[in-house]
């Protein structure tokens, strides 16, 4: 079920939305209720190596590659 679902759900019942601080409550109760229903990512433990072989991907490519990838992330 997704986390939209949960807070629909959730805050269904409400009859008479007051100000947004209330919208705000309510939105964060769905999402906290929909919190205990997460999961892990599967592989979640191999992330770090994955950071590694990006890395070592990103130094050996060629400098004109590391200035387009600069780039792109400084936009």
């Amino acid at each position: 079920m997704s986390i939209v679902r949960h807070v629909t759900r959730n805050t269904r019942n409400v009859k008479r939305w007051r100000n947004g601080k209330m919208v705000l409550r309510w939105t964060a109760i769905g999402f906290m209720e929909a919190s205990k229903r997460f999961r892990c990512i599967n592989g979640y433990q191999e992330i770090p190596r994955l950071v590694a072989a990006l890395t070592r991907s990103y130094d050996a490519c060629g400098s004109k590659r590391k200035r387009d990838l600069d780039k792109s992330k400084a936009a």
